[in-house]
């Protein structure tokens, strides 16, 4: 792993940072996701040829539930980053929790902070969707109360040190990087979704993209400053597959153990989004699916 001085000095080269919005209620809300400074890292294996699905199988299995139900039974985590540009953090501990739904494990709440402040370079200036990944395989995040609320400087945090040594048991095995074949990364996103298996994203937010159109999310034409997840998708066949459903990080919070409730984004803090919008940011970024995690004090059994 990269040392804090390390990260500091990449994230320096950057364009971006924490770019800030305003919600329609006039509430602000930040972003933060950072393109790595040679493009896409390619830190994880491609997403399996082996798990890749036919369309007939894809079909089958999003039509055994739907987008509705899925945002019903997960509507209790949405999360809150906040004006803080922890997007990237924020979205891995998101997928984080439907890991530990989908194979039926006790949910633990995290603190995205931790993690944010561990990739960030010690600035609230954003983070990248790789070095996220990285972070979770190798160090995890804490429970949430080990680290205040968007919080982002780790030498502010006291307990620091608990934090990191609880971090352990908590963290993610296998995730997969999604293709840069705009079929075969259809395909990926789709197989992914279809098996229940979050796929991190960046999409590019402008003022236009605080509120739905016909229940879609408005993509701005950059490179993807905002990181969230795709938590499930319906077919609609062709060579797009399917409409995925977007899991974002603006609230509106339920339970304050999430971040700070209030007002939110989107529909209830859910908004679909096409292929194409998605795929746009692919070559700036690595997006990914992550399949299972670990919840172990000894840190070694991956579920």
């Amino acid at each position: 792993m990269l040392t804090q001085s390390q990260i500091a000095a990449e994230i320096e080269t950057l364009d971006g940072g924490n770019d800030q919005f305003q919600l329609p209620d006039g509430t602000l809300v930040g972003t933060g996701n950072l393109r790595s400074p040679t493009g896409p890292m390619n830190v994880f294996g491609e997403y399996p040829e082996s798990l890749l699905l036919e369309d007939s199988e894809i079909k089958r299995l999003l039509g055994e539930r739907s987008i509705e139900a899925s945002r019903t039974i997960r509507k209790s985590r949405m999360q809150n980053q906040g004006q803080v540009g922890s997007c990237n953090a924020y979205m891995a501990i998101g997928m984080h929790y439907q890991c530990q739904e989908v194979a039926g494990r006790k949910h633990t709440v995290l603190a995205p902070e931790h993690l944010y402040m561990s990739i960030n370079g010690g600035r609230d200036v954003g983070s990248m969707l790789d070095r996220g990944m990285q972070h979770l395989v190798n160090a995890g995040c804490a429970p949430v109360g080990m680290v205040p609320y968007q919080s982002f400087q780790r030498n502010r945090v006291p307990n620091i040190s608990a934090a990191d040594a609880e971090g352990q048991r908590f963290k993610i095995h296998e995730p997969y990087a999604m293709p840069s074949d705009y079929d075969t990364y259809v395909r990926a996103v789709a197989s992914a979704l279809a098996r229940r298996y979050p796929v991190g994203i960046a999409w590019h937010v402008t003022s236009g993209s605080m509120r739905l159109r016909n229940g879609f999310c408005v993509v701005g034409g950059g490179p993807g400053n905002h990181a969230s997840f795709l938590h499930d998708a319906e077919w609609i066949g062709g060579r797009d597959l399917i409409h995925a459903d977007l899991f974002n990080s603006w609230g509106p919070t339920l339970d304050a153990a999430y971040g700070k409730r209030g007002s939110g984004w989107g529909d209830g803090g859910f908004g679909r989004i096409k292929m194409q919008d998605l795929f746009a940011t692919r070559r700036y970024h690595q997006h990914y699916a992550m399949t299972s995690v670990i919840d172990d004090p000894k840190g070694n059994n991956p579920l």
